[in-house]
């Protein structure tokens, strides 16, 4: 199935609807030519959390933006005609094999994660909207340049001992049929932000950026 992609300007415009591996390319290109993307697609972020063991952080397996690099827990594009809820939701199963149950009030989120059954479900919230968010990736040619996302970003609780990761083979995607993740580490926040701190070059700058913004609410 042909997935399509929204694309939008700084202004927050909605510029053009197009196929997903032709938009990205054109941004690609665009920002390594200009030096920054032109155009923001939708995305979700997820930053999960277990109570004890601290954040849960995922390697990122030999794709071509930022391959092996340790990253946030979830990540995905909004397709055209989809919710980022839905996204999310989509994204957490295909990912990680996790069910999340979003919430957007905070006394609800606060009485699902007494509840909730923590070792099968995320219990998660949206924190922000970013729609220009700026993330400097590397390609596998080590080139760097920038991407653009109308990010939506959430954090949430889960108590699973370690995370199981989807091999998808999607060809136009996963040429090399490796998912999105291939490992986890659990990190406690402060020792996180320490090591992004100090310019530790293992993690991806978007999982910099959102520990380095959203540190409260991890």
């Amino acid at each position: 199935m042909t997935e399509l992609l929204d694309a939008y300007d700084r202004e927050g415009r909605l510029i053009k609807t197009a196929k997903k591996d032709k938009l990205l390319s054109e941004i690609k290109e665009h920002s390594l030519r200009e030096g920054d993307a032109h155009l923001a697609v939708p995305a979700v972020f997820l930053m999960l959390v277990h109570p004890e063991k601290g954040m849960y952080v995922v390697k990122r397996a030999d794709k071509s933006e930022n391959p092996h690099l340790w990253c946030k827990t979830v990540g995905g594009h909004v397709h055209h005609g989809e919710t980022p809820d839905n996204a999310l939701s989509r994204e957490a199963i295909e990912e990680i094999r996790t069910e999340v149950k979003i919430e957007h009030s905070v006394d609800q989120y606060m009485r699902n994660m007494r509840t909730a059954d923590l070792s099968h479900t995320a219990v998660v919230r949206l924190v922000d909207i970013q729609p220009w968010f700026a993330t400097d990736r590397i390609d596998r040619g080590g080139r760097p340049w920038r991407r653009r996302f109308r990010a939506h970003i959430y954090t949430g609780v889960l108590e699973k001992e370690t995370l199981e990761f989807t091999a998808r083979t999607d060809a136009q995607e996963f040429s090399d049929g490796l998912g999105e993740a291939v490992e986890c580490m659990f990190y406690q926040k402060n020792e996180l932000r320490e090591l992004i701190e100090k310019g530790d070059r293992r993690f991806t700058h978007d999982l910099s950026v959102l520990v380095r913004d959203y540190y409260p609410f991890l």
